[in-house]
């Protein structure tokens, strides 16, 4: 050993948790929170109403005639617009990227699960859920964006 050597930093192969999630397991995680999410958030506030005394026909009606106009129908939504903004975050944190690529292929995958399973009713209040939706993914990407570069990720890369 020469004297040279007790002068180096110690070399040692850490795990920073910097580590880069395939794009399609980033997205596919961020779909099902989203969905899934939404859907058992959904489902409990829909039981909370009806335990009030609300009937399955008032809130199918409630909720298509009523929005966004009715309280009650906002309450339905909220849960889901949290797991939205939630699925934006958990995105970027997977993928670890300031692309706007990858919430862009979210939103798409998410109108074409809901046009899949639900369709499209009344194409106004499909388009301003999924402009709702859309605003929701980023404003959750951004989030996640502004915390991971404080943390030092991105130094100076912008979104």
């Amino acid at each position: 050993m020469s004297l040279q050597d007790n002068f180096k930093p110690p070399q040692a192969d850490l795990d920073t948790g910097q580590t880069r999630t395939p794009l399609w397991k980033a997205l596919l995680a961020a779909l099902a929170l989203d969905i899934f999410g939404s859907l058992v958030a959904g489902l409990i506030m829909q039981e909370i109403l009806l335990i009030q005394g609300y009937s399955a026909q008032q809130l199918q009606e409630m909720f298509v005639d009523g929005f966004p106009v009715s309280l009650t129908a906002l309450w339905l939504v909220v849960p889901g617009c949290l797991f939205s903004v939630w699925a934006g975050a958990l995105l970027i944190h997977k993928y670890r990227s300031p692309a706007l690529l990858p919430p862009l292929l979210l939103f798409v995958l998410q109108t074409l699960f809901t046009l899949l399973f639900y369709g499209a009713e009344s194409s106004w209040s499909f388009l301003a859920m999924s402009m709702l939706n859309l605003a929701l993914l980023f404003g959750g990407w951004m989030l996640g964006y502004a915390r991971l570069k404080k943390k030092g990720v991105f130094s100076d890369a912008k979104p």
